[in-house]
């Protein structure tokens, strides 16, 4: 599939299972175990890349971590102001996080995916599991791949 073909219009709603705003239920049902209730929900556009962030803040002190969903279209999207603003928001003193954790779709095509995983690499993000944030198995999501750095 070329590039062009890939690209979407920023208007469309990916549709990546989290509500807006969201409901009152825990991130359960996002593959997330319930340990570490969440405190806060995050919702970013990013007008200059046509991307849209949803995720949520989880964890308490030096393990409160930001947890940002990168839907497939992520992967043909130019990511950079959109990251630059999530890793500033998460120095906030509303959000005091001390990771930045994104969540990439693995329904993704595998060729976008590695590249993807890799530029992430570059500027930092490292495979992380929610051993964490998990008070049991599983804590490897078949849904998501996780990639977290310090902020």
């Amino acid at each position: 599939m070329d590039d062009a073909a890939k690209r979407i219009d920023s208007s469309f709603d990916s549709g990546i299972g989290l509500p807006s705003p969201p409901s009152q239920a825990p991130a359960v049902g996002y593959g997330f175990p319930p340990a570490g209730a969440v405190s806060q929900w995050v919702e970013v556009w990013d007008y200059v890349g046509g991307a849209r962030f949803r995720g949520f803040v989880a964890g308490e002190g030096d393990s409160k971590a930001m947890f940002v969903f990168f839907d497939q279209e992520a992967t043909v999207r130019d990511l950079k102001p959109g990251l630059m603003a999530l890793i500033e928001l998460c120095s906030l003193d509303e959000f005091e996080c001390a990771r930045l954790n994104v969540c990439l779709d693995r329904a993704a095509a595998p060729e976008d995916m590695k590249g993807l995983m890799k530029d992430l690499g570059w500027i930092g993000f490292e495979p992380i599991t929610l051993a964490e944030w998990a008070e049991k198995p599983p804590i490897v999501s078949d849904a998501w791949v996780f990639l977290g750095m310090e902020v």
